[in-house]
């Protein structure tokens, strides 16, 4: 199980590279002033060549935002933004676990309330949106068009890494489980239903047919 950064990195490591590795170019310099979590996870993301060409680590769904392009606004510091641009994620420059606020109830209530508190700290946003992004940016990632309960995730092989993650809703919403050769992980995302990324998908792919399970291709490289 997954327990702290520290956890996190040591997975993000070890685990399959994205579906288009980006080319890293020189290493961009990491802020001085951020909180230890998010400075640990550039310097990983350095080490591991995320930034090149200015991109985003993984991004493939969500998108932490590149060290040179955080923004300082009114006290906070905004680090993350929602794929298409609706809501984004700031946290106070004073903590070193600070507080994540956000806008998203914005683009579900139509009212503008602007940034407001989430409840969860910065490290608990960043292993789940780390987990969601290293699932989603696999080089295959298939969708299991059924529910699966958490006892018979265990007879497949499947492991619980981080139950009840949060990020922006105002309830748990992401459970991730890693499978038992360490190359493939489950996400079950409580509203958009179950994902399994993957380096090779033959394994996982063939012990979830013996099972019953059946699989839909969402991207196979």
């Amino acid at each position: 199980m997954i327990s702290s950064i520290s956890d996190l990195l040591n997975l993000l490591v070890h685990a399959p590279p994205p579906v288009s590795p980006y080319l890293a170019e020189s290493a961009p310099p990491i802020p001085g002033d951020l909180p230890e979590g998010l400075a640990s996870v550039y310097a990983v993301g350095v080490r591991l060549g995320w930034f090149g060409a200015g991109l985003t680590p993984y991004g493939t769904q969500d998108k932490l935002l590149h060290p040179s392009r955080l923004k300082r606004v009114e006290g906070m510091i905004e680090f993350a933004w929602e794929n298409q641009g609706n809501w984004s994620c700031r946290f106070p420059a004073r903590d070193n676990d600070p507080q994540v606020f956000s806008n998203a109830s914005d683009s579900w209530t139509g009212l503008r309330q602007g940034f407001r508190a989430t409840g969860i700290s910065l490290n608990h946003f960043l292993i789940t949106f780390c987990l969601q992004e290293l699932v989603c940016s696999c080089p295959q990632l298939l969708v299991l068009p059924e529910d699966i309960g958490q006892e018979r995730l265990k007879a497949l092989g499947f492991k619980p890494l981080w139950l009840s993650g949060r990020d922006v809703d105002d309830e748990p919403t992401h459970d991730f489980y890693g499978w038992e050769d360490g190359r493939a992980f489950l996400f079950r995302h409580c509203h958009e239903g179950l994902f399994v990324g993957s380096a090779v998908v033959s394994g996982v792919v063939a012990r979830l047919h013996q099972a019953g399970v059946g699989t839909v291709a969402m991207r196979t490289s």
